[in-house]
């Protein structure tokens, strides 16, 4: 057997063994994607995960994505360079939320970790859900732009002003991703005397679901700013796509959580496998 580290070069040679949505992060900051063959060349075990608060002094953590084990001796494998890799790198803790679905539990009980059931971070609203809202089909009263229209020095510029302002309703690596990782159609930018001051970035992935990514003003009026944000997008969003276009939403801190519960209060994660691992 042998393990190693997907490039964007090597992973179109397993796509047909990773789920879409796990080769599209090939490559991306903060992303490590480990693979594991069996002594016939074949895949038999994957790992993504991803690096978490990387600016935090105390040490950061790492979230695993995503995970496939056809077999465990690859899954116990894939985890030695899985536990040599964060621990080169200084990871404090592991962390997944997963489906309970095949060799998973037995896998990642061998490999450390502590488990239970309990609801997943990620809810699914539709487009029609966010236009039972009046609030979101009114006139915006303040400049929101999309983002096709900003020149690329415009939008560095904004997005480093609004990451430096909060990291609030922010993606760990939205500031190393191309402009063109969004939707420029719906994606959009607002601005108070002609400065960006906040964005709503959305990524389309490719099980044709809609990610948002970032949702952060920093103004003097923020729940206003936001909502005129969701106004522009909103009718971005009807314009260009279906009303039941799945928006897939990853409630990955606070602010995002509180927004989706009193928007979506009956939405509630999938029942997950969740895990952890304390990391030397």
């Amino acid at each position: 057997m042998k393990t190693f580290e997907l490039t964007p070069e090597s992973v179109e040679e397993y796509e047909d063994f990773l789920s879409l949505d796990m080769a599209e992060h090939t490559g991306r900051q903060f992303h490590h994607e480990l693979i594991t063959l069996d002594d016939d060349d074949d895949p038999a075990a994957a790992i993504l995960f991803r690096l978490e608060d990387v600016e935090n002094e105390d040490g950061c953590w790492a979230t695993i994505r995503r995970a496939r084990f056809d077999d465990t001796e690859a899954a116990k494998e894939v985890f030695k360079e899985y536990t040599r890799q964060v621990s080169e790198l200084g990871i404090k803790r592991s962390y997944f939320e997963l489906p309970d679905a095949g060799l998973n539990r037995e896998v990642f009980e061998e490999a450390g970790f502590s488990l239970k059931i309990g609801e997943g971070i990620v809810i699914r609203v539709t487009i029609e859900d966010f236009g039972r809202f009046k609030i979101f089909r009114e006139k915006p009263d303040m400049e929101v732009v999309r983002i096709k229209e900003l020149g690329v020095r415009e939008y560095r510029q904004g997005i480093e002003d609004c990451i430096a302002h909060s990291k609030r309703g922010v993606a760990s690596d939205v500031a190393y991703l191309p402009m063109g990782w969004f939707d420029k159609d719906i994606s959009v930018a607002l601005k108070n005397d002609g400065k960006i001051c906040g964005f709503f970035l959305l990524h389309l992935n490719p099980l044709g679901e809609l990610v948002p990514m970032m949702l952060c003003a920093v103004g003097d009026d923020i729940k206003m700013e936001v909502v005129n944000m969701l106004r522009v997008s909103y009718k971005a969003c009807v314009e260009k796509y279906s009303k039941d276009t799945v928006i897939k939403v990853i409630r990955h801190d606070d602010a995002v959580r509180m927004l989706t519960d009193r928007l979506f209060p009956e939405k509630k994660g999938r029942e997950v496998l969740i895990g952890e691992r304390m990391e030397a």
